[in-house]
């Protein structure tokens, strides 16, 4: 299982298994399960992180941004 906080979504999202998504289900206002075909559960994305638990820290996860890769700028 993998999760990753990004703070522009606000959002957690936990990588359950990875594989096809079929269907979006909204479990919870705010909360959005990815299913397979099979119904198998693949993502899980929880919405305004902040205000749901209003810290820094969620269990193990920091809330603080974070980067997974340096983005290149151009300038026009």
């Amino acid at each position: 299982m993998k999760y990753t906080y990004d703070p522009m979504a606000d959002a957690i999202n936990i990588t359950l298994q990875k594989g096809r998504v079929a269907e979006t289900m909204e479990i919870a206002h705010g909360v959005l399960l990815d299913v397979d075909k099979n119904k198998q559960p693949l993502y899980l994305e929880i919405l305004e992180v902040r205000k749901r638990f209003g810290r820094e820290r969620v269990g193990n996860l920091s809330l603080s941004p974070f980067v997974s890769q340096k983005r290149k700028s151009s300038a026009h």
